[in-house]
Parts: structure tokens; C-alpha cells; sequence
């Protein structure tokens, strides 16, 4: 599966965004019900790079496609993990046949970054 998420600078200014560890999902149900069984995990530790932190020019957008995997887990049980970007993933568990949206929230804390780039 793959999800393209796209983000436009609306404001005059240049913008440097974010994807490290910055884009919170939530799953949506059809009735529009916020689906509580979400975890995260991690497998390993990544350090952030500069390739995690795009400049856009005002007017401008870009497309990113974090590492998603949904998958099959037992009888009418699927599983959806969403990449977090530090080597962590957001997984929602025990999703049954059905419709749903994913609500992304941007939430940025740190104003500076150490990047590990050569």
C-alpha cells in the first residue's frame, strides 16, 4: 500500500518542514469514530537526516511517501503500520472489512535539529 501525503507552503515566507518523528496518524471509521487500538513500536533507532527536513519555497508543496505496510492477520483481521521516521511505526491492530480515513496530525516540537548528514 501506498500513502503519498502532500504538504503546500501557504505562507510568504520559505518553510522548513519536518518528517522526522512530526506526522501523528489516526484511523477514522466510516461513522467517524477514532479507532483506539493504536500502537507504537520500534525496531530500530534511526538519526534524523537532512533528506527529513525538505525547504519548500512559498506556493510550493511536496509529496512524501512513508514506508506503509497493511496486511492480513487472521480471519477478518488486518493490520496497518505507518513508518514514524526515527525507525518506529504508528500500528493499528485488529481492523476489520470496513471503511476508514487517516487523519494526519503535524505536531513539531523541536525549533532546531541536529542532522547526521555527511
Amino acid at each position: 500500500m501506498q500513502l503519498g501525503i502532500r504538504i503546500t507552503n501557504n505562507t510568504p515566507t520559505v518553510v522548513r518542514f519536518s518528517f522526522f518523528v512530526t506526522i501523528i496518524p489516526q484511523l477514522v471509521k466510516a461513522n467517524n469514530q477514532v479507532c483506539l487500538q493504536r500502537y507504537f513500536s520500534r525496531t530500530i533507532t534511526k538519526r534524523p537526516l537532512l533528506s527529513d527536513f525538505p525547504l519548500i519555497l512559498p506556493g510550493e508543496n511536496i509529496t512524501f511517501f512513508p514506508y506503509t505496510l497493511f496486511f492480513w492477520c487472521k480471519r477478518n483481521q488486518f493490520t496497518l503500520k505507518i513508518d514514524a521516521g526515527d525507525g518506529g511505526y504508528c500500528i493499528f491492530k485488529a481492523l476489520k472489512v470496513g471503511v476508514y480515513q487517516i487523519r494526519l496530525t503535524y505536531n513539531n516540537k523541536e525549533a532546531i535539529a541536529e542532522i547526521y548528514d555527511r
